[in-house]
């Protein structure tokens, strides 16, 4: 059991900073064509057309890939006046049935998100350099997975602290 948790803290970290350092990629790219986009249009009146495209492309990664960090800290909304009100024993069943919803979810998301990508790979992007569309819908199933991992991170943490 603990090479498990050794495996899944390294598992973890591993991912976290991964994602990390693919967020400051991809918001750096973002700012600086929004930069260079705003003095193309305004400073020397030549518009790019690709340019709002590609920062929405990257909010879209950077959306999907962040939220993994989310499941890490703990950091998403959630509702816990009934766990909090209720006895020990059905609260730690509360959890336990609301970590199996959240991995039935992100399982079913991964997957239709890989489907997704998949059925969108002759259509390309008239405005961003004739970029496939999967590139720009990989964001889902990548993010699935790296929330899939940090969840399963997250209920061996919880397992390690209940014990």
């Amino acid at each position: 059991m603990e090479t498990l948790k050794r495996i899944t803290r390294t598992g973890t970290a591993a991912v976290d900073q991964v994602v990390k350092y693919a967020c400051i990629v991809f918001f750096s790219v973002m700012v600086v064509d929004v930069v260079v986009s705003v003095v193309m249009r305004y400073i020397l009146v030549k518009p790019m057309v690709w340019s709002e495209q590609l920062a929405v492309y990257c909010m879209i990664w950077i959306a999907f890939l962040s939220s993994s960090i989310g499941f890490r800290k703990g950091a998403h909304m959630g509702l816990d006046l009934l766990v909090k009100a209720a006895p020990s024993k059905i609260s730690r069943s509360m959890c336990a049935i609301a970590h199996v919803m959240i991995i039935a979810f992100l399982t079913v998301f991964t997957i239709w998100g890989f489907v997704h990508a998949f059925a969108v790979r002759h259509q390309t992007s008239p405005v961003v350099f004739n970029m496939s569309m999967t590139w720009a819908y990989l964001a889902l199933p990548i993010g699935g997975i790296c929330m899939l991992i940090q969840e399963f991170g997250v209920i061996l943490i919880g397992m390690e602290e209940n014990t």
